[in-house]
């Protein structure tokens, strides 16, 4: 998070010779790793999940429209089909806790190297909020798996009625501890929706196989797969997105030697930041804003904010506070990879309002550009829009 700056140590792997690269090549470099310079076609959907080692998706809504901003094209019908019907996509919970969207390929390893951090956070919920002691929590926690196991996916009400009559015993004030540890423990997916409710699914019934973890995690592969959809980044950057020790993180980034190149970052007024890039990764050929602004629409969570321990690249500081607020973080006009306004919406019947925010004035070619992404929004959504802009603050 943005606060006091702090001298940065270069790692101790051995990296091929430095590069110097200015804000705007930062934030460039950035948004290709994250697929927000060119959309790719609505059929690359796993390999932008998998590019991204997973989609925000504790608001579904916001999970689709991550996509949205990546995908041209990209329907809702395309989303749920990949992740109900072909189960190439699971939603369940991963890394620091939370939940995410990962390619099933990528499901075994992630879940392995789960912080053991979050795993203890998990359990002491159940105790301290869940009212669970070690031994209820273990047999609350089976029960719900053998329950899903012999009946398919359920709502999280009925799950709990399920394990409270095969217990004799209450679970409902355990009931989010119970689904979200199963899910960090490979037990457990969001399956297909019920009307306006979730379900959940034992995964390996889910996915027609069981899922494995391996042994040690292999954070070197981690930080390998960080870069490609979020470098140029540092090893903070690692461990404030994983959830993984400074120390980890670091010697994460020393295992993978001379596969990085070190980039200076050069701001005015700023002093220079230190961060890496993997050798394979090529500069972009055109910056945005080369062939006119880049913009894009982007939802709450949206991973681009979700990479790094330091947002002061791509936010300024004066705005900060109107983006990442009580633990939330609200859709962002993001223009050339920079945050310039908020954005929101509401269903309106059939109809959609879509109100734009600007910190400063919009310039004709910006406000186009926002136009023709609410437009997206509205095909995406199946909604007519209507879109107003409000006087910058």
């Amino acid at each position: 998070m943005p606060g006091k700056k702090q001298k940065q140590k270069q790692p101790s792997a051995k990296t091929k010779p430095s590069s110097r690269v200015s804000l705007d090549e930062l934030r460039s470099l950035r948004m290709k790793a994250q697929g927000l310079v060119k959309r790719r076609p609505k059929d690359a959907l796993l390999e932008v999940v998998r590019d991204l080692v997973g989609v925000n998706a504790q608001l579904p809504s916001a999970m689709a429209l991550s996509l949205r901003a990546r995908l041209k094209g990209l329907t809702l019908e395309d989303l749920e089909t990949c992740r109900i019907q072909d189960r190439r996509v699971v939603r369940t919970w991963c890394m620091r806790g939370t939940l995410h969207l990962v390619q099933t390929e990528d499901l075994d390893w992630l879940l392995a190297a789960v912080s053991p951090a979050v795993l203890r956070g998990a359990w002491r919920w159940l105790e301290k909020r869940g009212g669970l002691n070690e031994e209820r929590a273990r047999q609350a926690l089976e029960a719900a798996c053998r329950i899903l196991q012999k009946e398919g996916p359920l709502p999280r009400g009925e799950l709990m009625e399920a394990v409270t009559g095969q217990l004799g015993f209450p679970v409902q004030q355990a009931a989010a501890g119970i689904v979200h540890l199963n899910g960090l423990l490979g037990r457990i997916c969001f399956g297909p929706d019920r009307g306006a409710h979730s379900t959940y699914a034992a995964l390996d019934r889910w996915l027609g196989r069981k899922v494995t973890f391996g042994e040690p995690p292999d954070h070197a592969a981690l930080a390998r797969r960080f870069l490609q959809g979020y470098g140029p980044a540092a090893p903070q950057d690692l461990a404030a997105w994983w959830d993984l020790g400074l120390k980890q993180a670091k010697s994460a980034w020393a295992a993978l030697g001379d596969e990085l190149v070190e980039c200076r970052v050069h701001a005015d007024g700023a002093a220079e930041q230190r961060v890496w890039k993997l050798a394979s990764q090529a500069v972009p050929a055109a910056e945005p804003g080369e062939h006119g602004p880049s913009v894009r629409l982007l939802p709450a969570f949206d991973t681009y904010w979700l990479g790094y321990a330091d947002r002061a690249f791509a936010v300024p500081p004066r705005y900060h506070d109107r983006i990442f607020h009580g633990g939330e973080i609200v859709p962002t006009i993001l223009v050339d990879g920079c945050a310039a306004g908020t954005w929101r919406y509401e269903a309106r019947g059939k109809g959609v309002d879509i109100t734009v925010s600007p910190f400063t004035p919009i310039p004709g070619e910006i406000g186009d550009g926002i136009a023709e992404e609410a437009q997206d929004v509205w095909r995406f959504l199946g909604l007519t829009p209507k879109v107003r802009f409000n006087e910058p603050l």
